[in-house]
């Protein structure tokens, strides 16, 4: 049997039906379904944007459910879509009742009229409708994206996200909708938390634990969170989502002639295997992006200009993304521009993880304020740089490119290219661009914005900033000093904590080792150690700390010794113990939630009592002495006082920087405009595309800008607390021979020439017991007490001279530069005796055959650890068979231990290696001291009791054989 085929089995349907309608005389017509059409073009449009394209995939979903076979092929619409355009197009009329049936004449005459709306229909099903047009973007970029890849979560700070929330409300009030802003950041929209923000407060006594290992027992730990920006779906930091992204874009903004707007807040790293700087990267999420690679993302948007604001470490390595080739010096088409936080090999400032706005917030913040107030980028940037108060150095596109075809041309002459700088503003003294004026009044502006000489080129320029680069480095070393002067008061008293508490010291010490994660997850599991309201207040001594342990009382000798010299200088009493409340203190008693013991080691605590006995401890011992608690905390305000003034250099140092890039930009202007070699022609064309770019405009012609008062933004000039000094050496006298002395008396080495101490007739040997009425009671405590006195005012002195007690008035000076310390000359003085030195290998008890009347000798200060004082043996031993017969000896002192020299000597050769007078100090630091040796080895050369020559090192030893046969010969 023939079988019909699947495709003609409607058309035999209608005609059955045409033929009974016939016999019947009846409108059967209707009763007949439209052909489908073979084939008929899709209605549905590609998506433009990822919301529309799950949304076009469910619909079509829907309908496939619904269709044939036929309709479900690629391409080809379904029954159910044919039926719906059918009925739009010609809706079917009612049927007539059956009791008034028509004629067959008027059907054939409706016939006609019905195979025409069906055709109608079926061209309707397969005409393709035309693309709707993108929505024009009503504000001046035709899209703006915002990036923060942020790495990853601990690192991913709160600045980043409150800098793209910043710059979106900005792009709103630009006339932007939500929808042609474009936000990527982090993992997403994924509900994992990728943000870290700060919340809690730093205890009260964690500021008595700086600079000291114990400090890790507050571990800078921020929340982690998940972030949300409200209204906005955020996209993944993710190459491949952003290239994908940027490639929809360039399609979705065909149309549209304006820019695209690129911010970006990140993290950068520079690429540690190119020295060049041209290829540093941006930290995205658990990857990086370098300029090659963003180069190439921007690559769909061809010719489009697209403006991007860069704020991160070493961001100005993506000014080589505005050449054809990334990475390769060539002439710019101008359609990619960039504004940058800092140069290619300096870092950026603006980070921070507290949910509070610093002083300094960096460049992203004070960009998007400065887009505000500005009709166009060079215009904010030109506000960026004055306002910025950090050592950032922002500059543009056009900076760098000309600083780059610079540094060419003078490398091809053969100079470096602030002597070319200097030679183009030479040559073109009379000469001018257009705006060179504005430039030159920048500069004007930044030097008296942060309190700088206007350099009138490069010369003085770098000389200016030298002076400033050595004060920094000397204001570096008085923070340090500050720190140290802390830290040694500090030090004193935490070891009297140690001291007095053996399983706290024994508890404590392992923890110091620990890694910064061990105490990131201790903190997590105990919350109580998060607590500090047991704290605030209080003054309480546990147990185990029962009593203060008192200073030595003065003896009557030294109290008549003060009586002697009239001081109102008095001992001071001991402090009162302070008595232990009843019950059982905060310290080592039972805390809820923290264990006791420590379970590897149950003689010790457990890490989480050790650290809340600790901090209890100390910070109740502290306040219940309000004289050392004020006197730490105005040393530690002074340390970060210290500290600001440093920062405040190097903001200083980068505007030099800042004014180095627009001299840079002014010579290079100046050449491509007046040189008319076809060279500097094209590189010409090529600065004309990038401040083309650069001047993009913010708004609407019409818009002024305010001008900023420099009056309301110039540095005030504070006085750093520089503090006062002396001019000595000294040393703690040891417990063993102090006696009655205060505990915090010093003995005096050296006095240093055209020194305060050398005015004031401070000599060595003298014992300093007193500094500005008030007794020495701690181990280098003269120190803290020179550096707060007075500068102006002759400071007090009480100095125990040959058993008596004399009063010095002592003008110090403040140490405004680093202080040029010389001592007496050591060439010429004498040298009695060689005490307390004694020989090693023979009676270590017999002293160095010494005569302070006759001979020669030779003092050999070495270490057995020292190489260079090896390799000088052998000349040694040739000076000593030649000129031994004239009397000359050699005697070779080391500050070591005996056991640890005469181990060395036994050992196979080196005895015979050394045939010399070997011999060791006694105190190991004296005879050092006394000939004032800084290295090893040193060689000093004594004839008749006094110093001749000295020399240091190893090398040009012939000098000072020539020095010994001169003193030989007479």
């Amino acid at each position: 049997m023939h079988k019909v085929p699947v495709e003609s089995t409607p058309r035999l349907t209608v005609l059955f039906f045409i033929v009974v309608g016939l016999l019947l005389g009846g409108p059967v017509l209707s009763l007949a379904s439209p052909p489908v059409p073979e084939q008929a073009p899709s209605q549905t449009q590609p998506p433009s944007s990822d919301e529309d394209e799950k949304a076009s995939t469910e619909e079509g979903d829907d309908d496939d459910e619904g269709g044939d076979e036929e309709g479900a092929d690629k391409g080809k619409p379904t029954k159910n879509a044919v039926k719906k355009a059918v009925k739009k197009a010609a809706p079917a009329k009612k049927a007539a009742p059956a009791k008034k049936a028509a004629p067959a004449k008027q059907a054939k005459a409706k016939k006609p009229a019905k195979r025409a709306e069906v055709k109608k229909a079926k061209a309707v099903a397969k005409k393709k409708p035309a693309a709707p047009a993108p929505s024009e973007s009503k504000g001046v970029f035709a899209h703006a994206i915002l990036v923060n890849g942020g790495q990853r979560p601990r690192i991913n700070f709160y600045s980043h996200v409150l800098y793209l929330r910043m710059m979106r409300q900005l792009m709103n009030e630009l006339g932007m909708e939500d929808r042609d802003i474009t936000i990527v950041a982090g993992d997403g929209d994924s509900s994992k938390p990728d943000q870290a923000i700060m919340l809690e407060k730093k205890r009260p006594e964690q500021w008595l634990f700086a600079f000291r290992p114990e400090e890790r027992f507050y571990p800078r730990n921020p929340s982690l969170i998940n972030t949300v920006i409200k209204g906005k779906k955020l996209l993944a930091a993710k190459r491949k989502i952003i290239n994908k992204f940027t490639k929809q874009l360039s399609g979705h903004v065909k149309n549209s002639k304006k820019p695209v707007f690129m911010f970006v807040t990140d993290h950068g790293t520079p690429n540690r295997k190119l020295k060049h700087h041209r290829n540093n990267k941006i930290s995205l999420w658990r990857e990086s992006w370098s300029v090659r690679q963003f180069h190439k993302s921007l690559r769909p948007f061809g010719r489009r200009r697209v403006i991007s604001v860069m704020s991160q470490c070493f961001s100005g390595s993506f000014l080589w993304s505005v050449f054809r080739k990334p990475g390769r010096f060539g002439i710019p088409y101008g359609d990619r521009c960039g504004f940058f936080a800092t140069l290619p090999d300096r870092y950026a400032y603006g980070c921070f993880p507290e949910t509070r706005l610093k002083k300094q917030v960096g460049h992203a913040y004070r960009f998007i304020l400065a887009m505000r107030r500005a009709k166009n980028f060079d215009e904010a940037h030109r506000e960026v740089l004055l306002t910025d108060r950090t050592p950032d150095v922002p500059h543009r596109s056009s900076d760098g490119y000309l600083f780059a075809m610079l540094r060419e041309d003078a490398k091809a002459d053969g100079v470096k290219p602030h002597v070319m700088v200097d030679k183009i503003l030479s040559r073109y003294k009379d000469d001018t661009y257009k705006g060179m004026k504005e430039d030159m009044g920048l500069i004007s502006s930044i030097a008296q914005r942060f309190g700088l000489i206007r350099p009138i080129n490069m010369a003085t320029l770098i000389k200016q900033r030298e002076g400033l680069d050595k004060r920094r480095r000397w204001w570096e070393r008085v923070e340090g000093l500050w720190r140290n002067v802390y830290a040694t008061a500090r030090n004193h008293h935490l070891g009297q904590i140690y001291k007095n508490n053996k399983i706290l010291w024994r508890s404590v010490r392992p923890l110091m080792k620990k890694p910064r994660r061990f105490f990131i997850d201790l903190y997590k599991k105990n919350k109580d150690l998060k607590k500090s309201e047991p704290l605030l207040g209080l003054i309480k001594l546990s147990a185990v700390y029962p009593q203060v342990k008192q200073q030595p009382k003065v003896t009557p000798k030294v109290q008549t010794l003060f009586k002697e010299a009239e001081s109102p200088c008095a001992p001071a009493p001991p402090p009162s113990a302070v008595q232990p409340p009843p019950g059982p203190g905060p310290g080592p008693g039972a805390t809820p939630g923290i264990r006791s013991v420590n379970p590897k080691n149950p003689k010790l605590w457990a890490p989480e009592k050790a650290i809340r006995v600790l901090r209890t401890e100390f910070f109740n011992y502290v306040q219940a002495r309000p004289r050392l608690l004020n006197r730490l905390r105005m040393l530690y305000m002074k340390k970060n006082e210290m500290s600001g003034h440093v920062f405040m250099l190097k903001t200083q140092l980068a505007a030099l920087k800042r004014i180095e890039v627009l001299y840079y930009r002014i010579a290079g202007r100046l050449l491509v405009t007046h040189n008319k070699h076809p060279e500097f022609q094209a590189y010409r064309e090529g600065v004309r595309r990038l401040i083309a770019c650069e001047k993009t405009p913010l708004r609407e012609k019409g818009f002024k800008s305010k001008p900023l008062k420099l009056a309301d933004l110039q540095m005030g000039v504070n006085h750093p607390p520089l503090p006062s000094w002396f001019g000595i050496s000294f040393r703690p006298i040891p417990p063993k021979k102090r006696g009655a002395l205060p505990s915090g008396a010093v003995s005096v080495d050296a006095v240093y020439l055209n020194t305060p101490a050398k005015a004031a007739g401070m000599k060595a040997g003298d014992v300093i017991v007193a500094v500005g009425n008030e007794q020495l009671r701690e181990p280098f405590e003269i120190r803290e007490r020179v550096m707060l006195s007075p500068a102006k005012k002759p400071t007090p002195m009480l100095v125990i001279r040959d058993g008596k007690l004399q009063r010095l008035q002592v003008p110090l000076r403040r140490q405004t530069r680093p202080p040029a310390l010389k001592l007496p000359p050591l060439i010429g003085r004498s040298v009695p005796s060689l005490e307390p030195g004694r020989l090693l290998l023979a009676d270590l008890k017999q002293k160095i055959p010494y005569s302070a009347k006759k001979g020669t000798y030779l003092l050999f200060f070495w270490a057995t650890w020292c190489g260079p004082c090896k390799m000088a043996l052998p000349t040694m031993r040739k000076w000593q068979n030649s000129y031994g017969k004239l009397g000359f000896k050699t005697i070779t002192l080391s500050n070591e231990k005996p056991k640890t020299v005469m181990k060395w000597l036994r050992r196979g050769r080196n005895a015979k290696r050394m045939p010399f007078f070997n011999a060791y100090d006694l105190k190991q630091y004296d005879l050092f001291r006394k000939f004032r040796v800084q290295g090893t080895p040193t060689f000093i050369l004594i004839h008749e009791g006094k110093i001749r020559f000295v020399h240091i090192g190893f090398r040009k030893l012939g000098k000072f054989e020539k020095a010994l046969v001169r003193v030989l010969k007479g």
